[in-house]
């Protein structure tokens, strides 16, 4: 079965957030974990005063503790810009599901992938991942694929991926 496929940011978008969350769950929130904690730590010294500590130690530690929930969503943010301005995923795209596996691509640059290379399945409502390795993955956006073409796409993952 073949389907004509486009990207679009928003596509692109979840389809990296799904990734991020579902295959980093806590790495990818371990520096929001530390500025929070951090901060609060921070925030503390201020009702607690230590004799043994330098007078600005306080507002350093918040200080830092601001810096990495900051950097924890632009790094997050960027991470999506730069997923979604790649110019891999500009232009119309063919995907087949077939009893070989699958083909991604685009006029005479294609890829293919045996449906025993596939490793996992993550699928919401609005992609598909087909991960062939830990980061490398087929995206299948939903958008714009008929519910008629999603039982399908359904019944040819049940019978050849099955797992």
């Amino acid at each position: 079965m073949k389907i004509n496929i486009s990207f679009d940011q928003t596509a692109l978008k979840q389809a990296f957030k799904q990734h991020y969350d579902t295959k980093y769950p806590f790495k990818s929130r371990m520096m929001l974990i530390f500025g929070v904690l951090t901060t609060l730590l921070g925030l503390g010294m201020f009702f607690f005063d230590f004799p043994k500590n330098p007078e600005y130690l306080k507002h350093i530690i918040v200080f830092a503790g601001v810096v990495y929930v900051l950097l924890y969503f632009y790094r997050r943010k960027k991470l999506y810009e730069r997923a979604a301005a790649q110019k891999t995923f500009e232009g119309n795209f063919t995907f087949e599901l077939n009893n070989k596996g699958l083909t991604f691509g685009k006029d005479d640059k294609v890829s293919k992938c045996a449906w025993a290379q596939v490793e996992e399945i993550l699928q919401d409502e609005n992609n598909i991942l087909f991960y062939f390795g830990k980061d490398k993955f087929y995206i299948l956006p939903l958008k714009n694929v008929s519910k008629e073409k999603q039982t399908e796409i359904q019944e040819i993952i049940k019978k050849y991926y099955g797992k």
